[in-house]
């Protein structure tokens, strides 16, 4: 079990969380994009919640910011529960 856990009482969207990162780390998206070996529009598609990060991106998140892969897979995977409940009651 890992030291730090992330349990929150509410869904934030991962892209809050790392459009944060980004900022403490002064990463610009396409600057990530390089580290991450990935498009930069792919991470302005997480920043903007209408792309998720998935195993590979945690894994080299973690590897870059410090924040266990396991938690920004927990961020997405909370907020994707919470909208899914959200449109339940929707209906």
């Amino acid at each position: 079990m890992s030291a730090n856990q992330y349990n929150p009482n509410y869904a934030c969207p991962l892209g809050w969380v790392l459009e944060e990162h980004m900022e403490v780390h002064k990463l610009s998206p396409a600057e990530l994009a390089i580290k991450c070996e990935c498009q930069t529009s792919r991470i302005d598609g997480i920043i903007n919640n209408e792309d998720i990060a998935g195993p590979e991106l945690a894994a080299k998140f973690e590897k870059i910011f410090g924040l266990e892969r396991s938690i920004w897979l927990e961020i997405e995977t909370n907020r994707h529960k919470y909208v899914k409940s959200l449109m339940m009651v929707l209906r």
